[in-house]
């Protein structure tokens, strides 16, 4: 295959782009220059080669393919696989970031994970895992009953403490009021009340 055939393999078979027009606007070049390359018609070095290293910049193509046919026509590198795998199953930044640390770990802690999925997949569980996950439950449990039995135990206290702040309110009134009657006894004795000294 010869350069010109590469490019234009490339442009259709690799990259998908149907159009020589649409092509070139991702370059940046009119689709004059590119329907004449595809067809060898630039012949001088000085002309092919920018446009050749524009081509490899533009959609990652390996300069050695695009020039002699020698290796894959793509760079891969982890920067591109995770876009593709972004953009190909609509990746949220969390789920990017679960793929990447899985690719990062060593094969054993792999396995562990997927040995964990596999079960939770299928439903699977050994018994130990239950009895982890009964302990973990009772734990929660106990730790919201005794934090509910506080909240009602303070509920309860500010209630009753209310009450006798009522009560304590109302004896210190009565005897307040009975305090004021018996003055005002001591200071009337002509109302013909019978007079008592508090002692």
């Amino acid at each position: 295959m010869d350069l010109h055939e590469r490019i234009r393999y490339l442009r259709k078979e690799i990259l998908g782009i149907s159009s020589q027009e649409l092509f070139g606007e991702q370059l940046g070049v009119n689709r004059d220059i590119v329907k004449n390359i595809e067809l060898g018609n630039l012949k001088k070095p000085e002309q092919k080669e920018p446009l050749l290293r524009l081509i490899c910049a533009t959609f990652g193509v390996r300069y050695e393919w695009l020039k002699n046919g020698i290796g894959e026509p793509l760079e891969v590198n982890n920067e591109s696989i995770f876009s593709e795998l972004k953009s190909k199953y609509n990746l949220s930044s969390f789920d990017e970031k679960v793929v990447r640390a899985f690719t990062e770990l060593s094969q054993e802690k792999r396995n562990i994970i997927q040995d964990f999925l596999s079960d939770l997949l299928t439903g699977k569980s050994t018994e130990t895992e239950v009895d982890n996950d009964t302990e973990i439950y009772d734990q929660s449990f106990d730790a919201i009953n005794r934090k509910i039995a506080k909240n009602a135990n303070d509920a309860h206290l500010a209630i009753e403490t209310e009450k006798l702040d009522s009560q304590r309110l109302n004896a210190i009134n009565t005897i307040n009021t009975h305090f004021d009657l018996e003055t005002e006894n001591l200071k009337n004795p002509q109302s013909g009340e019978l007079t008592r000294l508090i002692i």
